[in-house]
Parts: C-alpha cells; structure tokens; sequence
C-alpha cells in the first residue's frame, strides 16, 4: 500500500509544461487515462500533449535541475498500473485526471540539462523507472508517451546486448525483488570469486506465483546464487522450468491431496517467498511447508491479505496490524514474517539487475505476445491483460 499514499499536497491542476530543446517536437503522442475504469475502451484515449519540461522552476531541487529528458522506445505495464487507474486504491492515493499511466522504460537520452548531477550523455540508450506511482496519479506524467522525463538518479544505462523491450522490463520489478530478496532477506550476490551466495547454498525455497514476473526474476537468482531446492507454485510449469524451477506445484488443483501445502507438508523450506498467495501463503505454510524461525525458516510476501479488494486507510490498519502480530509471535517457532511493500521506485535493484541481465544471468521475462506496438487498440489490449491477471512476463509497448 505504501506504494498508493503520497503526503503532499495535491493541487487541483499541473500542467505540462512544453519543453524548450532544438530539433525537438512541441507536443509528443501519449496514451491518457481520463477517468477510473475497468474497460479500458471507455477511459483510455490517444492524444497530443506537449513534452515534459525538465527546467521549470516548480521542478528544481535547491535550484538545479534533477530531470534528463529521454524519447522513449519501449514503456512496461506493471499491476500497479491498473490497480491505480481501475479506482482500487482511490480512498488513499486520488488521481488527477487525465494522466499518462507507466513507470517503466527504456530509451534514448536526448536532453540534460546543465547542473544535472549524472554522467549520462545526449544519446545514450538508458532504462529505468520514474520515481513513485503516487507521482504518475498526482503530475500525470507516466511512460506511455513518446518522452519522458524521469529523475536521472532513476536511470541507468542500457548495454548494447540488451533491447530496449529487456530494457523497459526492468524497472519496478527489479527494484521489488532485489529490495525484498536481497535488502529484506539477506539473500546477497556470490563474494567476487564465488559462484554461490553462503546465504543460499544448499538451502531449499518455495516461491508462490511462479509465473509471476516478480516469481520469475527471484527464481532466476535463486538458481543463479545457490539454491538446490527452487519450488515454485503456478500453472505455467513449462515456463516457470525455463527459467530455472526445480519442481512446479499447480496451486489451482483442489483435491485435498494435490493442493500445493499438501503436496509440500514436510518439505521444511529454509525460505518462502510469496509473489501471489496473500493471507493463503502464511496460513498454510506450516505442517513443515516451512521451517520456523528457530531452524531458520523465513517468510517473505510482496502481497498483502486484507479480505478486501479496494485500498482503504482501513486496509492500512489491519495491514500494520497483522504485520506487528505476525513478527511478534515468532519467538513462539513461527517462521521469522516480512511484508515487503515499501519499495524504493529508482533504488537499488536496477542498476544491479540491468548488469545480471547484460552477463546472462537474468533473462528478462517479456511477455511472448509483445512487445506490442503503440497504437490504442494494443494499448486497450495490454490493459486488459493486466487487469485480469493473465501476463507471462512484463507487458512491453514499441514505440520505436
């Protein structure tokens, strides 16, 4: 939830500023959510608006500027995108529309300006994120635009081995996992000279949602750094052990002898790390799913159980609540809990991911329909495969 609330004041208008740079155009194409809605034909709209400004005052930081201007080549879909845009979190992050939806791109740099503190370049391919969703809900300004205008702490470049659609899969996903695998479980890369992470070797971990793009990169640097045992629970077992799962587990069977805690009661997991279960994951993860905290069993969830579907300051609270008496019945032998929802969009995790993917470590899960070209039917399209939960990877748009 941490990801919906911003604290600022919000103001009733923000406009686009035009951005003054030779041999650039006034106004770019973007694709423009203009009211909260499911069906993406009758809230999304293609139109002209001018470039991002990345002077103007409002935007300095102790008077210089802190923004690079980038003519986009590939924009990602993330859930978060369409949680935002369907009105699911609006009781505690409000949109102003119309707004340009997307966090995640790739692309060429075509302005910095003077005082900017980055050793980037006019022409370098970079990827990367813009800073917070509650940024894109409140200034409008996302990636699903021919320029984008991110923070240049936020982007890094992009090797030459790499594609601008690799590079737009990055992002948010990146900076998730890495924060909550390596930053939040200790789950760190190999020491120089070493192909296994001490953190990981011999050790066994359940990921629930496979499939998932988060489940996908965390399997990768499971098998990657150590792991022996990379179990995994989705329906897409021919994907997932393409990626490097050692064993798959459909979660949607129901026979009581096929469901994924009855199929693992014993296993003892050193780790669990839940991508897609919510409340499910914790309740079933005993039996001997998961060892408990004194054998050193630890259970990690990018998603949150509150039995409602909309976001809610009520949500917050039952979300802090079950937090606080989840980690502290450990010491009674539960297994050591962390819920991982404050990421920082644009921290550690890109760069680092950006380099495993250049040496062939990460292979970047882009969804096989994709990438998808820029026009608004694809655009409607790729919305709604969102929405329903039904990628196989991350959601690319080609602009180029």
């Amino acid at each position: 939830f941490l990801y919906f609330i911003d604290f600022e004041p919000m103001s009733s208008t923000t406009p686009l500023a035009t951005a003054k740079h030779e041999n650039l155009p006034e106004t770019m194409r973007a694709f423009r959510l203009n009211a909260y809605g499911t069906n993406p034909a009758e809230v999304i709209t293609e139109e002209r608006i001018p470039l991002p400004s990345v002077t103007e005052p409002s935007l300095l930081v102790k008077g210089k500027p802190t923004q690079i201007l980038v003519r986009v080549a590939a924009s990602a879909l993330n859930p978060l995108d369409t949680k935002l845009g369907s009105g699911m979190a609006k009781a505690v992050q409000k949109c102003i529309f119309p707004l340009t939806p997307g966090s995640d791109f790739a692309g060429t740099v075509v302005s910095v300006p003077a005082g900017v503190d980055t050793d980037l370049r006019v022409g370098d391919r970079v990827c990367g994120s813009l800073d917070t969703i509650p940024r894109v809900a409140k200034h409008g300004h996302g990636t699903f635009s021919e320029f984008v205008a991110p923070q240049a702490a936020h982007v890094v470049r992009l090797p030459d081995s790499l594609s601008f659609a690799e590079g737009a899969g990055i992002g948010v996903v990146a900076c998730t996992v890495w924060q909550s695998f390596v930053g939040q479980l200790g789950i760190t890369p190999p020491p120089e000279g070493h192909k296994v992470s001490p953190a990981a070797a011999g050790k066994k971990i359940l990921i629930l949602g496979g499939s998932s793009t988060c489940g996908i990169f965390t399997t990768q640097l499971a098998r990657a750094w150590g792991f022996s045992d990379v179990t995994v629970t989705s329906t897409q077992e021919a994907l997932c052990k393409s990626y490097g799962a050692t064993r798959v587990v459909n979660y949607r069977e129901t026979a009581p002898e096929k469901q994924w805690w009855n199929v693992l009661k014993g296993e003892n997991f050193d780790v669990l790390y839940n991508a897609a279960e919510g409340r499910l994951g914790w309740d079933k993860c005993g039996n001997g799913v998961l060892k408990g905290c004194y054998a050193g069993g630890r259970y990690n969830t990018l998603v949150i159980d509150y039995p409602e579907k909309t976001f809610t300051w009520g949500m917050v609270g039952w979300t802090v609540g079950s937090v606080l008496w989840r980690k502290g019945i450990s010491w009674l032998g539960y297994p050591a809990y962390n819920l991982s929802l404050d990421t920082k969009i644009g921290g550690p995790g890109i760069a680092e991911c950006t380099a495993l993917a250049s040496n062939g470590t990460l292979r970047i899960p882009v969804d096989a329909r994709g990438p998808f070209p820029a026009t608004l039917d694809a655009m409607h399209r790729m919305w709604t495969i969102q929405h329903t939960n039904a990628a196989r990877g991350k959601l690319v748009m080609a602009w180029d």
